[in-house]
């Protein structure tokens, strides 16, 4: 078992699920936390949207066990904003929209 590390009080620890399936995105996610060596996770994130209907649920889950404090769905792509649109649209999230440069 890896050793907990205390982190500052002002970091601030994001990581992402990419993955396709429910058993390889708790897994990946699993990883994440672990390597992390953290917990709770401040923000997880569902990737280009891949698969966020399987991955969502369980990260409401674990937001309310304390495991994570927020989620969000990202996609890197304008290409991608309608689909993003619709999926915070049919899962009452609140729509943030941040440009990279």
């Amino acid at each position: 078992m890896r050793k907990r590390i205390e982190r500052p009080a002002k970091t601030f620890l994001a990581t992402k699920v990419w993955a396709h399936g429910r058993e390889a995105g708790i897994a990946q996610m699993v990883r994440s936390i672990g390597l992390l060596k953290t917990h709770p996770i401040d923000l997880m994130q569902i990737h280009n949207l891949l698969d966020w209907k399987i991955h969502l649920p369980i990260l409401r889950e674990w937001k309310v066990q304390g495991r994570i404090r927020y989620i969000v769905i990202i996609h890197y792509n304008v290409g991608g904003h309608a689909d993003l649109k619709q999926s915070f649209a049919s899962s009452r999230l609140i729509l943030f929209n941040a440009t990279m440069h």
